[in-house]
């Protein structure tokens, strides 16, 4: 008997330990969100890199691979998230930080019909749903506008945001799905969900975790580049036993070839034009090379 209480106050010590709640500002979440501007796409990465004081407040900050810098805090129930720029302008989000002040970002105790205002954009919550992450139930929040200001119905997890962009709920969604949440990750480990989230399941490939700019052809030459019905990818030494897989911008895996001894190899134009990468690996010395497609 003794036994199998010191079992069960093991198992609820790791339960406890493994199984969490997510917090927006927990210092090891990333975040990995895909913004395509009119064609150009780009992988915008957020980590938190330091502790900072303002006016008496502790703030988290929470950097872009894009140059965004924002201080971050929550209340001391941890359910909501205040914001505000640390230095320069937003970039990557055009006019949702309009002043210097501190703003709240996330209200994760909001209840159905309640409303979430900034300046003049005001929102409410039409409905609550949930969505288990590692096992622990997480709430998720459904928006519309209740004015004429542009805004499509958009969606906030708590503890990881909103899926079209972490900063969005503070500014007008000019272009709908121009920022898509891709991956997320919780102690550099993607949190399993219990169910995908609209476009969001945390399930993508997410190999493309480095800055869209850095992605190198690693001596690779690609051509003709913009391709029209396929493109060639010619590699500098031959790969005995090797895949190629094919992923489109938000990660998701299209396409996955063996190759065995070739030095070049023929991709054929995919359904729809756009930005795509490649990744091909060695499965005997596990080295990778990867790169960029486009196709018009």
């Amino acid at each position: 008997m003794k036994i199998l209480h010191i079992f069960l106050v093991s198992l609820f010590v790791c339960s406890s330990t493994y199984a969490q709640k997510i917090y927006f500002t927990d210092a090891a979440n990333r975040w990995r969100v895909v913004k395509d501007d009119w064609g150009t796409t780009t992988i915008i990465g957020y980590t938190f890199e330091d502790t900072i004081a303002r006016g008496g407040k502790k703030y988290q900050l929470l950097k872009s691979n894009n140059g965004d810098s924002v201080l971050v805090r929550t209340d001391s129930s941890r359910q909501k998230v205040y914001a505000k720029v640390y230095k320069g302008s937003i970039q990557s989000a055009g006019q949702i930080f309009l002043d210097s002040n501190e703003h709240l970002l996330y209200d994760f105790t909001l209840k159905v019909g309640d409303t979430f205002a900034y300046k003049t954009f005001r929102h409410y919550v039409t409905n609550i749903d949930s969505v288990q992450i590692d096992g622990v139930w997480h709430k998720v929040f459904n928006f519309r506008d209740t004015g004429s200001h542009g805004w499509a119905p958009y969606t906030v997890i708590e503890g990881i945001g909103h899926t079209q962009g972490l900063l969005y709920p503070l500014g007008p969604m000019d272009f709908e799905g121009s920022l898509v949440l891709s991956c997320f990750y919780r102690n550099l480990v993607k949190p399993a969900m219990s169910k995908k989230i609209n476009q969001f399941d945390n399930n993508m490939s997410c190999y493309l975790n480095i800055d869209a700019e850095k992605v190198r052809d690693d001596h690779n030459k690609v051509y003709p580049q913009p391709a029209t019905t396929h493109a060639n990818i010619k590699l500098p030494e031959a790969i005995k036993n090797g895949t190629l897989y094919l992923y489109n911008y938000v990660g998701q895996t299209l396409h996955i070839e063996a190759i065995q001894g070739e030095t070049q190899i023929k991709l054929d134009a995919p359904a729809t034009p756009g930005l795509y990468y490649y990744r091909i690996t060695d499965n005997n010395t596990r080295r990778t090379w990867q790169g960029k497609l486009l196709f018009e």
